[in-house]
């Protein structure tokens, strides 16, 4: 039945519309507990017209029905809940009773209410959203539930994090203008709130306020930049979205909640809107009560639904988070031995129960007692809520510095090493579980757990410790993506998902799989957090033709090759997020292969026919090194364009191999081609050249330079008047290195040991994310290098704050780098093979084995510095010269700026030049090296060079240079 149905059953009886709504009220709490479904916080409901039940007379029925009624409402309130109501559906069953018992019901719920008490109220199962408006309208209409109706919503993907001060975000390109300008000044929004325009520095947010339609939104953060995740979403809308659209919605935002706000009411009343709800909250309400007795008085709001914990959600639940970040943090140490898992040592589990109390000298006369805290943490600021919100503003004062907090050394326990870890079975019949002792078997599903804790003599762990120490930007779980991925046994890579606490295990995420041939399995597991490599491993088994076939000889599946990417996190758990990255990698046979994940999605290139292009491209750039003479107009001139066409046509080989033929196979998304920000983690010395895919349509041998093509590189986009590269135009925009930031990691072989083929090197311990340029900084040059090119170099280097110094001997560049210089500036040649690989400076020269700390960052107080090598081939491709960048970084470089092709001696002091010069004259505001990096390549074609584009950076791209 409809709501109009409904209506005209009961007004047959009723005559009017006032005494309706007490019946579509009682009719709808009715429905809700003859579903036995409510889940279980409404396990006390007891369904109405209890079949077994004896009634002396239909009086008797209403009565019990009545008291039934009453007492969910009232038992609801008691325990917080909202009240459950659902559309009624039972006809049969409801209309047994009399339109004139349903009003009387809800009359008598309204009567014996208390005054002044709100009822809170749950809308189960709405049907589609569209008909929630008209029902929420209804019910609301004559003041019975005037405030409170919100819908149910599972949460799927929700990632509810509320933050103190409340952050209010939109899209700088959406937002009309002065619409929420009022907050700034309002009270008590101004103190409690902090109001920015969305993107991929900050692109998380507590309340995101858009103007338009749900799909609009979808369409908005789908564009970027980044993944944009939102708590609470308002949508100033005309129209409610249905319920597929409003499921993509909350998926993609990872949101707990969206209101549609009525449009017209809420023309410019949006500030005040969220003031009164920002003012509501700080009072230690719910957020739907808060929602309702604030926002609601101002904007007429469509359509609700909050997910429980949001709807429940209050400051005490901030207050107790935010103690926890003031707790004293259990630090990493290692634990006796005790016993193993098939010749690995298990240490025990650390004694004791976590020390969870802590003293916050900051906040006088406030003491934090109990595990976790609830709402007794932050007791005396709760008490001065009813005053103007003095708790909320303390509250707000001291959240946005916590880690800064001084911690007593005696609170702080030792907390256990953490691995990752994993439990292999086979399923027999489809569904039981069987320990895979021997491997996997061709054609049978197979399951491995998988979990980041404690060693634990049931799972079997990589070698060394999960890299964790910075993962939590507050005391919540970190969210963790794994991947399965196999060429030869996976019909497709296998996602999971790991929720990671302070302290103790994960939760296991279950990986299931079914191999698809005999022979070997070389699983890659990666894991992920905010889009970016964290670890990965190899997932190593036997797969045997049938069950009879196994060996019984061989091992269980085991994980093996551990690569943390990282020694030390830095504040991982604030950066930016990475939308795309490619682990590249060899199989154990030597093949080359390369994953990529996206959110969402993985899949296997094989690499190996791209080291062809990589060697066209190598030589293209090797022939610009060698023929100077012939580019001095840069891309502009024949032979320039020439070679800008060669690069483009290997560049769009290697888009096709690594993502074009991926993005045309069911559930991927092509908008995975157009992330700004990606990471490339390289497990050999022969790396793909990713900074020249070329994503522009291949232009043909006779294409000509767009004309456009100055302004596109000097603004970072294509203008308007143009869209991009054509077969017929070739636009050097098309290339990730200029379109693009890319963060890369490049293994060690210096690392190398016996089981641990390839180790990933890492980049330093920080205390850090930011290298300041200023103060000391130290270059050198090849005896190559002429002295006119190195002056350049110096004029350069000649700014304000810079202290720059030349060396010209190692044991020089020793001296100078005790001064611990921010900036290491070097033009060297190199030469040799194998271990005997040397660089040399004003004639002499050092192998790489024998750069030490004493080179880059003396120890124990020293700072990463940047080091920029710009000789030739530095960053070549093969394992001699990439022992370089494996000397430097595990020395403590902070990022290592080198070239991936020949670069001759003038050149090379010419990119120094230019590199120096830009980034330094950029101190006055904080700027990332991935987006210096990009712009000086910008800036050299603009300025006719070419060789810059063969300029890649290893380490972390998100190092803030000021």
């Amino acid at each position: 039945m409809t709501i109009v149905d409904w209506r005209d059953w009961c007004l047959h009886e009723l005559h009017a519309e006032h005494d309706f709504k007490f019946a579509w009220f009682s009719l709808g709490l009715c429905q809700a507990a003859l579903t036995g479904d409510l889940g279980e916080e409404y396990d006390f409901v007891e369904a109405p017209f209890a079949p077994d039940a004896s009634y002396r007379d239909l009086a008797d029925l209403e009565n019990s029905l009545s008291m039934q009624l009453h007492t969910l409402v009232e038992t609801c309130m008691q325990r917080d809940l909202r009240i459950p109501w659902r559309f009624p559906v039972s006809a049969g069953t409801l209309r047994a009773m009399p339109p004139t018992f349903w009003r009387d019901a809800g009359l008598d719920i309204e009567l014996r209410n208390v005054s002044g008490v709100t009822l809170r109220v749950k809308l189960l199962d709405p049907r589609e959203p569209r008909s929630q408006a008209a029902t929420r309208a209804l019910l609301g209409r004559h003041g019975i539930v005037d405030r409170i109706v919100s819908g149910d919503h599972a949460g799927r993907d929700a990632q509810l994090r509320l933050a103190w001060p409340l952050r209010i975000a939109y899209f700088a390109d959406n937002k009309p203008v002065d619409a929420l300008d009022g907050l700034e000044p309002a009270s008590p929004a101004g103190a409690l709130t902090r109001r920015f325009a969305l993107g991929r520095d900050r692109s998380k947010c507590d309340v995101l306020v858009f103007w338009g339609s749900a799909a609009q939104l979808i369409a908005r953060v789908r564009a970027g930049p980044g993944r944009i995740k939102g708590n609470l979403l308002l949508l100033v809308s005309k129209s409610v979205p249905a319920a597929s659209t409003l499921d993509e919605l909350l998926g993609l935002t990872r949101a707990s909640g969206v209101l549609v706000l009525e449009p017209l009411s809420a023309s410019g009343r949006i500030d005040e809107a969220i003031n009164a709800f920002v003012s509501e909250f700080s009072l230690d309400r719910m957020l739907d009560t808060a929602l309702a007795l604030g926002l609601e008085q101002h904007i007429r709001v469509k359509f609700v639904q909050l997910s429980e914990p949001l709807a429940r959600a209050r400051i005490r639940d901030v207050a107790a988070a935010l103690a926890d970040r003031f707790a004293p943090q259990p630090t990493s140490a290692s634990a006796p031995e005790m016993a193993n898992w098939d010749g690995f040592v298990i240490p025990p589990p650390p004694a004791g129960p976590p020390l969870m109390d802590a003293v916050f000298d900051h906040l006088e006369g406030l003491e934090a007692t109990g595990a976790g805290g609830g709402g007794t943490l932050f007791g005396d600021l709760m008490r001065n809520y009813s005053t103007a919100s003095e708790g909320a503003a303390v509250l707000a004062d001291n959240a946005e510095a916590p880690t800064t907090a001084p911690v007593p050394r005696d609170n702080v326990t030792p907390r256990a090493d953490r691995f990752l870890q994993q439990r292999p079975f086979v399923l027999t019949n489809g569904r039981a579980r069987a320990k895979a002792a021997h491997g996997f078997i061709a054609g049978t599903a197979a399951e491995v757990d998988l979990r980041i804790g404690p060693l634990d003599a049931d799972w079997q762990p990589l070698e060394v410790r999960f890299v964790d120490d910075a993962l939590f930007s507050d005391s919540r779980p970190a969210r963790l993506t794994v991947w399965l991925t196999e060429p030869a046994q996976l019909a497709k890579p296998v996602e999971g998902k790991l929720s990671l606490p302070l302290e103790g295990a994960s939760a296991p995420c279950t990986l299931r799989f079914t191999p698809l041939k005999a022979g070997p399995f070389e699983g890659r597991i990666t894991v992920l957090h905010n889009g970016r490599v964290v670890q990965t491993a190899l997932l190593v088994a036997e797969v045997a033709a049938r069950a009879s076939e196994l060996d019984p000889s061989a091992k269980p599946p085991r994980l093996q090759k551990t690569i943390p990417v990282r020694r030390n996190l830095g504040d991982i758990a604030g950066r930016r997020s990475f939308g795309l990255a490619f682990v590249e990698n060899h199989t154990l046979a030597g093949e080359v292969r390369t994953v990529a994940l996206s959110p969402g999605h993985a899949w296997i290139a094989d690499a190996s026919p791209l080291l062809d292009h990589w060697m066209t491209i190598n030589n293209c750039l090797t022939k610009v090194a060698h023929s100077t003479a012939d580019f001095v107009d840069g891309i502009e001139g024949k032979a320039g364009t020439e070679i800008l066409i060669r690069l483009a046509r290997n560049g769009s080989s290697l888009n096709n191999s690594l993502i074009g033929e991926h993005l045309n196979r069911p559930g991927n998304n092509a908008a995975i081609a157009s992330e700004e920000y990606i990471q490339i983690v390289s497990m050999r010395s022969q790396t793909i050249p990713i900074e020249f895919v070329y994503d522009f349509p291949t232009p043909a041998k006779t294409a000509a330079l767009c004309e456009h093509w100055r302004d596109g590189v000097a603004n970072g986009k294509c203008p308007g008047t143009c869209a991009g590269g054509t077969k017929e135009r070739v636009c050097p925009m098309g290339f990730w290195g200029l379109s693009k930031v890319i963060e890369r990691h490049q293994l060690s072989t210096e690392h190398s040991a016996a089981g641990k083929n390839y180790y990933l090197q890492s980049e330093p311990t920080r205390q850090s994310d930011a290298i300041k340029l200023s103060g000391p900084v130290v270059f050198s040059r090849s005896r190559r290098v002429t002295d006119d090119s190195i002056e350049k170099v110096r004029q350069a280097l000649d700014v304000p704050d810079i202290d720059a110094a030349q060396v010209n001997s190692w044991k020089e560049w020793a001296t100078a780098v005790n001064g611990n210089p921010r900036l290491i500036l070097s033009m060297p040649h190199t030469d040799g093979q194998d271990n005997a690989v040397t660089l040399e400076i004003s004639g002499d020269q050092i192998e790489s084995i024998d750069i030490d700390t004493s080179h880059v960052c003396p120890q124990p107080h020293g700072k990463p510095p940047l080091v920029i090598l710009l000789g030739c081939d530095v960053a070549q491709a093969s394992d001699a010269f990439s022992r370089h960048l494996a000397a430097f970084n595990g020395n403590g470089a902070a990022a290592i700026v080198a070239t991936i092709a020949t670069v001759n001696a003038a050149q090379a002091a010419a990119v120094a030049a230019m590199l120096a010069s830009e980034l330094l004259k950029k101190r006055d505001k904080p700027f990332r090296l991935g987006e210096a990096i990009r712009d000086v390549k910008r800036q050299a074609l603009l300025q006719n060079l070419i060789m810059p584009l063969c300029v890649v950076a290893y380490g972390d791209a998100d190092w803030r240079l000021e």
